[in-house]
């Protein structure tokens, strides 16, 4: 009898162990990407529905000085899964998280124009924080503003 509740106490001990290696493995990362057109169309404008990023924009990118709010979108997934987005000016854009350590999200970006690769790069945020990059269009650009949280 006593040996049967060894395997039972086995079985149940792995059962947690397995459960808890599980929760830190599948955590969910949310990307919120925000796309801005940076251009020299018009006066000097800041879309207000870009709220804290205006500052950010115009000393990232002096060049321009209209910085409109173009598109928005978020999506989720796990570790290694690509979140495809369709952006502003025919271009695509896929994310790939590729680690979640400590309060770093490491992603590789790749944004395409039909089929040709116009941004090919990795970065490294802060969960929470938001990166910037800059997709060529033409005279102008279209900036991302690229912002994960992990749940």
């Amino acid at each position: 009898m006593r040996g049967a509740w060894t395997w039972v106490t086995a079985g149940i001990l792995a059962a947690v162990s397995a459960s808890w290696a599980g929760t830190s493995d599948a955590e969910t990362v949310s990307v919120h990407v925000v796309q801005v057109r940076a251009s020299n169309e018009g006066g000097e404008f800041v879309d207000p529905l870009l709220a804290g990023l205006g500052e950010r924009l115009k000393r990232q990118y002096p060049g321009y000085h209209s910085y409109k709010r173009v598109g928005s979108d978020s999506q989720s997934g796990a570790q290694g899964e690509a979140l495809h987005y369709t952006l502003w000016g025919e271009r695509t854009l896929t994310l790939t998280v590729t680690a979640v350590e400590g309060d770093q999200v490491s992603m590789k970006v790749e944004a395409l124009r039909g089929r040709e690769t116009i941004v090919n790069t990795t970065l490294k945020v802060r969960k929470g924080g938001t990166f910037l990059i800059a997709v060529p269009l033409g005279g102008d650009k279209l900036i991302l503003a690229i912002t994960p949280t992990v749940k």
